[in-house]
């Protein structure tokens, strides 16, 4: 092999490093991402245990008071979850699959927070139903996020999810067998387990 060709094999050598170091520091950001988002949605679980569950008659007093306080609450924690992906993307830019993987999840996000309000706005027994099918419709969502999660990184452990996700989503619409507020812990434990594998999925890229 003379100079020329090894030094054209080196090259190479470097540019596969770089893309590789690329797509590694994309799945890092993804992962601090998600775990932030869960966390988010962890404080929201504990606002709404701690202020709506066990203080309902204070906060019945306190939303007579401040009626568009749910609605802030609401938009707080959008802005908050957008400055989250703001930061870490910012850092290290998402791309390629990492991108893809991120667009997909804020649409699944939009849908399941969006659509179920905006639905309840027009029709009262709309929103009657939505509230009691509000669990499996988010557990289908989020299985079909973890499927298609699974097909562009290659990660089995999110098609395992997306697995128990199904059985568990129908399992939820049968009544009575799973509490309508079961979806309080679905937004938390989803976004936290995702985001520590996918940190987990980097220190490990990182050792080899």
């Amino acid at each position: 092999m003379d100079n020329q060709s090894l030094n054209d094999a080196i090259e190479d050598i470097k540019l596969i490093k770089q893309v590789i170091d690329k797509s590694t520091d994309s799945f890092l950001s993804l992962g601090q991402i998600f775990l932030s988002w869960g966390v988010l949605f962890l404080f929201n679980t504990l606002y709404v245990k701690l202020f709506i569950f066990e203080s309902y008659a204070k906060s019945v007093l306190i939303l007579g008071i401040f009626p568009y306080l749910p609605g802030m609450k609401f938009v707080i924690f959008i802005i908050i979850g957008i400055l989250i992906f703001m930061f870490f993307s910012h850092k290290k830019h998402l791309s390629g699959k990492s991108k893809q993987i991120m667009r997909l999840w804020v649409f699944v996000i939009t849908f399941n927070l969006i659509v179920p309000k905006v639905l309840a706005l027009h029709d009262e027994q709309l929103n009657m139903l939505m509230f009691e099918i509000k669990t499996p419709i988010l557990l289908l969502t989020f299985s079909l996020a973890l499927f298609f999660t699974d097909i562009l990184s290659g990660i089995n452990f999110t098609k395992w999810m997306g697995i128990i996700y199904i059985l568990t989503a129908f399992f939820a619409f049968l009544p009575g067998k799973i509490s309508p507020y079961f979806d309080l812990i679905v937004w938390p434990m989803t976004f936290i387990i995702l985001g520590i594998y996918f940190v987990y999925r980097n220190h490990l890229a990182r050792g080899k």
